[in-house]
């Protein structure tokens, strides 16, 4: 550990990984480089979230950065940001044909106490890119999901060369990933198109 700077040694000290707990995790690219701006190639890590060990409830894709809010279901919460940031960088590089870093080292963690609070992390993840304005309707952007979507939402047609798991399917644990004017029910009320 001796190649770790000071202050992730700080924020590594008092980080605890409870079984069941809720977190909202944070990752950033290398050098905040935005990867993602082409949402295609965010395919390889919305793949990695569906494959992780965690429960997802809610993530958001930025073009520079992820914010996922999973529930830690057994493995440690350093191992199953790990493990999926090593699958995403592995599948990102395969796709792209480069052996560039996509993640920085590291990640921000915070334990999410009760179910008020839960709601609004998840609120706070899925309305960012309309906040940092890359859309006007939250529907209109692509690499977000939410276990709160409403059931009967619809997809979009699947472009040619999406992962396996961008359509819906039969005990999914996550709605569709491409979503049309989508409107949040418990999550978003209005912010939908209207």
């Amino acid at each position: 550990m001796a190649n770790i700077r000071q202050g992730q040694r700080a924020l590594r000290r008092g980080r605890v990984s409870i079984s069941g707990q809720y977190y909202h995790v944070t990752c950033a690219t290398v050098n905040r480089a935005a990867l993602f701006i082409d949402w295609q190639h965010g395919y390889p890590v919305v793949d990695a979230l569906r494959g992780s060990q965690a429960q997802t409830l809610a993530y958001c894709l930025m073009p520079d950065h992820l914010h996922w809010l999973l529930k830690l279901c057994g493995p440690t919460l350093a191992q199953v940001v790990g493990q999926m940031k090593g699958r995403s960088a592995r599948m990102y590089r395969s796709r792209m044909n480069c052996s560039d870093g996509v993640w920085q080292r590291g990640y921000y963690d915070h334990a999410i106490r009760d179910d008020e609070a839960l709601i609004n992390v998840a609120r706070y993840i899925i309305a960012n890119p309309q906040r940092a304005g890359l859309v006007s309707h939250i529907g209109d952007y692509p690499l977000w999901d939410s276990v709160w979507l409403e059931e009967r939402l619809q997809a979009r047609p699947v472009p040619v060369g999406a992962p396996s798991g961008a359509t819906p399917r039969s005990g999914s644990r996550l709605k569709p990933l491409l979503h049309t004017g989508s409107r949040l029910k418990p999550l978003l009320p209005g912010a939908g198109r209207g």
